[in-house]
């Protein structure tokens, strides 16, 4: 999932205004380079977190930071990705398929 979509998911999308039109979009250099990032999004000095003003905003425009909430990025970089973890007792699919046998 993209970026700003995983914004639309958190916060829904906005139906008029730019993420460059944000005050949450921050505009700064680093080695003579220009860079683009989201404080609702968050920071980071990775590529990862680079965002676009031309982007169609999300439902934050103009309204203030969720107190206490963490950035979007740190809430997703906490789900586990590849094969789930099985419980204790838990059946695996093939179990239940061979107890239906």
């Amino acid at each position: 999932m993209e970026k700003i979509e995983r914004m639309y998911s958190a916060y829904g999308k906005s139906m008029s205004g730019r993420c460059g039109d944000c005050p949450h979009f921050l505009e700064g250099y680093y080695h003579d380079r220009k860079y683009f990032k989201c404080l609702a999004y968050g920071l980071s000095h990775s590529e990862a977190t680079d965002w676009r003003k031309k982007w169609s905003a999300c439902g934050l425009i103009g309204k203030p930071l969720p107190v206490g909430e963490r950035p979007v990025k740190e809430r997703i970089s906490h789900v586990k990705r590849g094969k789930p973890e099985t419980l204790e007792g838990q059946l695996t699919m093939e179990e239940l398929l061979q107890n239906k046998e």
